[in-house]
């Protein structure tokens, strides 16, 4: 190799890691500079100016910083357990029922689809070859004197 390819390829390896270092500084640099932009330039600025609306003052999140007034509630206090919504036997009829519907469903596997029990479609019979051309005897033709 010569010299200068060795100089070059050393370039590129520096360049290599220097480019997105850059990049990413100028991005940020850019960055900063979108935080205040003159009205003159602003496109929002120009819809406001066409369409006629003001800013609005933007709503304070609810709940952030606001009190109800209310003590914080105690976490050491454990409620009563909720009242069950259905009886021990309607329970056990349900757990039965789902039961009996996993045991029917181990059989719905066994059974064929309609898709492999349908026949093969028949195969079409090859095309009926044309009948042969007879030849004709070809007669020559007169002349017609110039």
């Amino acid at each position: 190799m010569s010299p200068v390819r060795q100089i070059r390829g050393t370039k590129i390896a520096t360049a290599a890691w220097l480019r997105p270092l850059l990049t990413a500084s100028v991005l940020a640099s850019l960055l900063g500079g979108c935080s205040s932009v003159p009205d003159a330039i602003n496109p929002a600025a120009w819809y406001r100016g066409v369409f006629g609306g003001e800013r609005r003052a933007e709503a304070p999140p609810s709940g952030a910083g606001q009190s109800s007034g209310q003590a914080y509630p105690n976490l050491s206090s454990v409620p009563a357990r909720p009242r069950d919504a259905s009886t021990q036997q309607e329970r056990a009829a349900l757990g039965q029922g789902l039961v009996a519907d996993r045991a029917n469903a181990q059989y719905a596997d066994d059974q064929p689809s309609p898709a492999a029990t349908r026949p093969a479609a028949p195969t079409p019979r090859p095309a009926a070859a044309p009948p042969p051309v007879a030849p004709q005897a070809v007669a020559p033709q007169a002349v017609a004197p110039p």
